[in-house]
C-alpha cells in the first residue's frame, strides 16, 4: 500500500515534522528502523479502512515512522475489523511474536 494513504493511529502525530523528529531520536524507534533496514518488514502494519481512500494505522505506527524516514514508497499492511480493545490487543500480541525487535516482554 502507498504510505501516503496511510494515517498514524495518533491525530497530532499525522506527518507532523516536529512529532516525527522528536520520535526519531528516541532508543525504541531507531531499534525498529534499523530492524527495518537490515530485514525488511517482517509483519505487515494493521490498519482500519476508513472508506475514504485512507487507512488508520492500529498496530505498526513506529514502523509507518521508520518506513517514511527510509524512503520507502510502498509498505505491506493487513486490514482488520475488530476495532475493540479486546481485539486489538490480540492482533497486537500475534504481531509481537513475530518481529525481530525485543519489545521489553
Amino acid at each position: 500500500m502507498l504510505l501516503s494513504n496511510l494515517i498514524f493511529c495518533f491525530d497530532n502525530y499525522n506527518w507532523n515534522p516536529a512529532i516525527l523528529e522528536i520520535a526519531n531520536k528516541s532508543d525504541w524507534y531507531i531499534k525498529v528502523r534499523e530492524d527495518l533496514r537490515e530485514n525488511g518488514l517482517v509483519n505487515p502494519l494493521l490498519v482500519e479502512d476508513l472508506n475514504n481512500g485512507k487507512y488508520k494505522v492500529w498496530i505498526g505506527n513506529t514502523r509507518l515512522a521508520g518506513a517514511q524516514k527510509l524512503g520507502w514508497k510502498f509498505i505491506d499492511v493487513e486490514v482488520i475489523t475488530d476495532i475493540t480493545p479486546k481485539g486489538l490487543k490480540e492482533y497486537r500480541d500475534n504481531n509481537y511474536k513475530k518481529t525481530n525487535v525485543d519489545h521489553g516482554k
